[in-house]
């Protein structure tokens, strides 16, 4: 066996364990910190995907000469019947007689819910208008945490609030 010169030196199994040890302190006190941050992008991408179908309902209605719905049906995780205005998915109709389903999209779970002011749908008319009283707000919830919302104005412009 090679015998190695006294000044080549490694780590001893102390050191090595020392810094392990330092390292996964550091994840622990990271990985709630990371938790909220991807809470945060899960609920922006959502809102910006019901902001994308909203914007597409509105030129549905345009260029069908029709109105367009989109809905939020009731939904037990949000509430049930005490938060009629509040669900984990979202319904995009053609009012052309049949009520016609255009697009049912899911939030994807994880406890977020969409909430709504004022009904439990947003119908564009023939202009694109938004049909009904005032502006419409719809709040992003996550375990009862505001999370992120948006307003629809009844020229049917999109205000987001980050």
């Amino acid at each position: 066996m090679p015998v190695l010169p006294r000044d080549v030196r490694g780590f001893s199994l102390l050191e090595l364990l020392t810094a392990l040890v330092i390292v996964g302190v550091l994840t622990s006190l990271a990985a709630p910190a990371m938790d909220r941050a991807l809470a945060r992008m899960r609920t922006r991408a959502a809102l910006d995907r019901f902001t994308g179908d909203l914007y597409h309902a509105r030129i549905l209605a345009v260029r069908s000469g029709r109105a367009v719905v989109v809905q939020f049906p009731g939904s037990e995780r949000c509430g049930g019947a005490a938060n009629r205005y509040g669900t984990d998915h979202y319904l995009v109709l053609a009012r052309d007689g049949s009520d016609r389903v255009l697009k049912r999209v899911a939030l994807g779970g994880g406890g977020l819910c969409l909430e709504m002011n004022q009904s439990d749908s947003m119908r564009f008319d023939s202009r694109g208008m938004l049909r009904g009283l005032g502006n419409r707000t719809v709040v992003a919830r996550r375990g009862g945490d505001v999370r992120d919302s948006l307003t629809v104005s009844r020229a049917g412009r999109i205000l987001r609030r980050f």
